[in-house]
C-alpha cells in the first residue's frame, strides 16, 4: 500500500466529489482557486497546495493559492523548467523527491529548509489539452503506486473542467461587456450626434448674420444656442446616469427603473407614468436581461424627447406565465418606422438587445402616438 493511501482519511469517490463541490457557487477566480487547492489539499493529505495556470503566450505559469511558510516562493515561472515540458506533454503527474531530485528538478533551497520533502505535481487537463497543474507540498516523504497515479489523473481532469469552464465563462463575459460598449458607443452617438450638429448649424448661422449686421437674427440665434445647449447637457446627464444603473442585483427590477422615469419627468417636463401588472412581485430578472431592458427603456424616452413632442409617456410591465412585456407607450406626433435611415443606430439597437435576449420588439408609430413592445419569454426564470 502507498503511503498516500496510509494517510488518506478521504475515500477516492468522495476526495472526487468535495473537489467538484468546492468548484460550483463561486463569485470570483480568486474564490474558485482558493477553494479548489483547498479542497485538492484535503483530498490528497498535504501540506500545500497550489495552482500554476499557463499565460496567454505559454511561455510561463502563473501561480494561485499560498504556499504555507514558503512565501519566497515565485509566482511566475518558465513553463519549460524541470519536466515541466514533459508534464504537458505526456500529460503525467511529476512525482518529486526533495532529498534525492531527479537531474532536472528544480528544488527551491527553502523548500527544504521549511521542512518539505516530497510533492506532486498534477497536469490540469480540459478537451485533451493541459493548461496547467496542481502543486501539493509534503513535510514528509510519499509513495505512490500506479492506481495512486490514476487517481491523480483524475483529479487532474476534474480540475481541467472546473477551471476550464470557469474561464471559458470569463471570456464570455469580456466578449459580452465589449459588444456592450459598441452599442453604448453608437447610442450614445446617435443620441448627442445631432445636437452638437445643431449647435454647429446655429453657430455658423449667427456668425453670418452677424457679419451681415442682422442683430435681430443673433439674438434670436443666440436663443437658440442657449436652448440647444440646455437640452444638450440634459441629455448628456440623462446618459450618464443611465450607465450608473445597478446591474448586480436581479431583484425588484422595477425598483432600478423608478429613478430613470423620475428623473426623466422632472428634467423634461413630460409627465410619465408607470403601470404594473406582475404576477410575482417582486420582479426578478437575471443581469443580462435586466440591462437589455432598461437600456431599451432608455433609448424609447430619449427618442421621445428629440422626435416625438409628445406630453405624456406610459410604461407598462405584464408578467404571465410565457413572457414579460414592456411597453412604452407616448402620446406624440408619431413617425414613418420604414423610413427610418439606417445610419440610425437607436431603433436596430433596440432589436439587437431584444433578440440577445431571446425576445421581440415591435414598433407602431402614427399621428397619434408611438407604442414600443417588448416581449422577453420565460424560459425557468428571466
Amino acid at each position: 500500500m502507498s503511503t498516500f493511501d496510509e494517510n488518506s482519511t478521504v475515500p477516492r469517490d468522495e476526495g472526487l466529489a468535495l473537489i467538484c463541490e468546492a468548484g460550483y457557487g463561486v463569485a470570483s477566480h480568486e474564490e474558485l482557486f482558493k477553494n479548489l487547492t483547498t479542497a485538492v489539499n484535503a483530498v490528497l493529505c498535504g501540506d500545500g497546495t497550489f495552482l500554476q495556470l499557463l499565460s496567454a503566450d505559454y511561455g510561463t505559469l502563473k501561480r494561485f493559492g499560498p504556499i504555507p511558510e514558503a512565501t519566497e516562493w515565485s509566482d511566475e515561472m518558465p513553463a519549460g523548467i524541470g519536466r515541466l515540458r514533459w508534464l504537458f506533454e505526456a500529460k503525467e503527474p511529476i512525482i518529486m523527491d526533495y532529498t534525492r531530485p531527479h537531474i532536472k528538478d528544480r528544488i527551491p533551497k527553502f523548500a527544504l529548509e521549511h521542512g518539505y520533502l516530497s510533492a506532486i505535481s498534477i497536469p490540469i487537463v480540459a478537451d485533451g489539452s493541459t493548461f496547467g497543474i496542481c502543486s501539493t507540498r509534503y513535510k514528509r516523504a510519499i509513495t505512490w503506486e500506479c492506481d495512486d497515479i490514476s487517481y491523480l489523473k483524475i483529479c487532474g481532469r476534474v480540475l481541467g473542467s472546473l477551471v476550464s469552464s470557469a474561464m471559458t465563462e470569463n471570456k464570455h463575459i469580456s466578449l459580452a461587456l465589449l459588444e456592450e460598449r459598441k452599442r453604448l458607443s453608437s447610442e450614445i452617438h446617435d443620441n448627442v450626434s445631432h445636437l452638437v450638429g445643431s449647435l454647429s448649424l446655429c453657430s455658423a448661422s449667427i456668425l453670418a448674420s452677424y457679419e451681415e449686421g442682422d442683430m435681430d437674427f443673433v439674438e434670436r440665434g443666440l436663443e437658440k444656442m442657449e436652448a440647444l445647449c440646455g437640452k444638450t447637457i440634459r441629455v448628456f446627464r440623462d446618459e450618464m446616469l443611465s450607465l450608473r444603473v445597478p446591474l448586480d442585483r436581479t431583484d425588484e427590477w422595477t425598483e432600478s427603473i423608478i429613478p430613470i422615469l423620475s428623473n426623466f419627468e422632472s428634467e423634461w417636463g413630460i409627465k410619465t407614468t408607470l403601470e404594473q401588472d406582475i404576477a410575482n412581485e417582486p420582479l426578478s430578472l437575471n443581469v443580462i436581461t435586466s440591462m437589455h431592458l432598461s437600456r431599451i427603456l432608455r433609448e424609447c424616452l430619449s427618442n421621445v424627447v428629440r422626435h416625438t413632442q409628445a406630453s405624456r409617456v406610459v410604461v407598462s410591465l405584464h408578467e404571465d406565465d410565457s413572457n414579460l412585456l414592456m411597453t412604452v407607450t407616448d402620446d406624440g406626433c408619431g413617425f414613418d418606422v420604414d423610413a427610418v435611415s439606417p445610419a440610425r443606430f437607436g431603433i436596430k439597437i433596440m432589436h439587437e438587445r431584444a433578440d440577445a435576449i431571446g425576445g421581440k420588439l415591435t414598433i407602431v408609430s402614427s399621428e397619434d402616438g408611438t407604442v414600443v413592445r417588448v416581449y422577453v419569454p420565460r424560459i425557468g426564470k428571466w
